[in-house]
This record gives structure tokens, sequence and C-alpha cells, in this order.
């Protein structure tokens, strides 16, 4: 297929990779120029805005930070509707709230063309291996034909309703991510400063009944060998926590857990950790109880 491809971050640009590996005419577009120079030499096509890409392709993949890129993507200057052709489908890897899903999808339709809010969760690991979970919200039968670009980067695809509900469930994933972050954070501080070695409790937890992924990736990965190098910044954790906030509040669901996890994701951000690994979170409550939850050097 001949498929556009705009946002190559650390999530964007492997999926990209894959893509242009499985044999896909591939254009690209990003706004640092570097990761589009690194494709072109791999055999991609780099577009200079959004609308160029979208003229030459019949999938456009989307792989942005937030809302408002999105929407500067798809209808600002140089964007998606200035060259959109009928039957084009627009599929969104982006985490973005409902209602942003559901306006672009309807500004596409208005040009005979299809939006997929498509966000992914596995990590820049499942990225790279093109083994991501892709939930899937919009018109059943574009789903069906961006499925050859789907199954390299993904490989649990669902196509869980209309436009807006693959949103929906990605931000009930970041939800259950962001509280159990903050419950890592306060339940390994605590045994620490009650005299655990954080390894060791890390240990039992792990075979316990609180295993989870999240649990291994913080432990493992970043807070025991005290290393914050982003897979997974921060501050991204506490946008789509904020935007389930949101939504609780327009769908009347009380979400009192949740709101208070984004009021601890807020002050690790304003304390400068923002940049870090979401796993980072756990730093402003070791600064509050004068620990730091380390393994042993061996």
């Amino acid at each position: 297929m001949r498929v556009g491809f705009i946002g190559l971050g650390r999530m964007g640009r492997p999926m990209a990779e894959n893509i242009l590996a499985a044999g896909h005419t591939l254009v690209v577009h990003n706004r640092s120029p570097e990761p589009v120079a690194a494709l072109a030499a791999r055999g991609a096509v780099a577009a200079d805005t959004p609308a160029a890409s979208a003229g030459r392709a019949e999938v456009v993949c989307l792989c942005l930070p937030d809302p408002e890129a999105v929407r500067q993507v798809v209808a600002g200057p140089g964007g998606l509707l200035e060259a959109v052709c009928p039957g084009l489908t627009v599929v969104d890897f982006s985490t973005v709230d409902p209602e942003t899903s559901r306006a672009m999808a309807g500004l596409l339709s208005e040009r005979g063309a299809f939006y997929l809010d498509a966000p992914v969760s596995g990590g820049t690991v499942g990225a790279r291996a093109g083994t991501l979970t892709v939930m899937v919200g919009g018109d059943g039968a574009a789903f069906e034909r961006a499925r050859p670009v789907l199954e390299v980067v993904g490989r649990h695809i669902t196509h869980v309703g209309p436009s807006g509900t693959g949103s929906a469930v990605k931000l009930a994933n970041q939800l259950i991510v962001g509280v159990t972050t903050a419950a890592i954070a306060e339940a390994m501080v605590l045994v620490a400063r009650a005299g655990v070695r954080p390894d060791v409790a890390a240990a039992v937890l792990r075979s316990g009944f609180a295993r989870s992924v999240v649990l291994e990736r913080h432990l493992s990965d970043f807070i025991l060998k005290g290393a914050f190098e982003p897979a997974f910044k921060l501050e991204l954790l506490e946008k789509d926590v904020r935007l389930a906030c949101d939504l609780g509040r327009q769908t009347g669901v009380r979400l009192l857990v949740t709101n208070l996890v984004h009021q601890v994701l807020v002050e690790a951000k304003a304390l400068g950790f923002g940049d870090q690994d979401m796993a980072a979170a756990i730093r402003p409550l070791e600064r509050l109880a004068g620990v730091e939850v380390r393994a042993p050097e061996v």
C-alpha cells in the first residue's frame, strides 16, 4: 500500500520503519528533519507538509503527542484537509480524547475520507517489535482497508466501535497505568522507610497478587536502578490521565482516585521530572520521605 506517516518520535519512528520493511511505499513527515532523513535513506519519500503525504497515500498514519498536534496536522495550515482525496483512510495512533477523534472524523468525512482513532499500547519495545495492542474506533470498512498496515505495527488489533471508542479505551488503559504507577511509588517508599531492602520487597511483590506488567517495568528498568531515561515521558502520562479525568466529567463518571493521581503527576512534572520516565513519579515522594528506593550495588 501507499502509506503516509506523520510523527516520527519514540513510538512513531519504529512503527514507520516496520511499515517500510514490510514492503509498503512510505511517505514521511516530521517537525524535526533528522528522522525523516534517516527513513529517506532507507527508501522512504520525504514530505514537506502533512498535505504532501496525503496526496500520495491510501492510508495516512499519525503518531502525535496531544490533541492540539492532531488538530493542526489534520486541519491546520498545510494539513491533511488541503490534499485529502475521497477514500483516504487516516489512522491516528495518537492518544487523544474521544471528542477530538469524533471531530477529526467529521472533518474528513466531509471530504469523503475516513478517520480511525487507533491508539496503541505496548511502549517502545512493542513499537520496535511490531507487537503493539491497537484499539480502533471508526468505520468498519475503513478498518478492514487499513488492516494490512495495522497488522504490521500490532499483534492484538481490536475494532472496538464507532469513532471515539478507541480513544476511550486507551484513556481507560492509561488510567490504570497512572493509578498503578502512583501505587507503586507509595508502596515502595513505604517499605523503604519501614526498613525493608527495596530489592527484597520487590521480589516478594513480583511473586504475589500485586504483580503486574507495570510493576515489573517500573521496578526492574527504572526505580531500582535509579535510572529514569524516558521510554515514556511522565509529562505524557500526565496528559493522558488528565484527558481521562476530563472524560469522566463529560460522561458524569466519578473518577476520584484518578483525579488524585493526576495531581501526583502534576506535582512531579512541576518539580522538573516531566522529561523523565513515568516511573519518576516516585521521586517527589522519595524526597519527602528522605529515602531512595534503589537496589544495593553489587
